[in-house]
């Protein structure tokens, strides 16, 4: 799949947390989920998003959305890292 220039990094970094994500999963017989849909994401992000993939963002909307996103992660991975209602970890039976 082609992705735009601005969207690679991001991209490669989702294939990394994907590729985690599964490892995980195969380590033992559990399920993981994350449920990142309990960590609202700020109201700017979803236009700008729309903006990079349109191909119309100019730079300074690139920077402010990889800091927005960068910023949401940051906030599920520390201060939501612990919470059972984002991280879900279940033994398989």
């Amino acid at each position: 799949m082609k992705r735009r220039p601005a969207l690679r990094q991001l991209s490669r970094e989702h294939h990394g947390a994907l590729v985690l994500a599964l490892r995980i999963t195969r380590a033992g017989d559990a399920t993981a989920a994350a449920r990142v849909d309990r960590v609202p994401a700020s109201p700017e992000l979803g236009p700008l998003l729309q903006r990079g993939l349109a191909g119309i963002a100019d730079a300074c909307e690139r920077r402010e959305f990889g800091r927005l996103w960068q910023d949401r992660v940051r906030r599920l991975l520390l201060e939501h890292g612990e919470d059972p209602a984002v991280f879900v970890v279940r033994e398989s039976r």
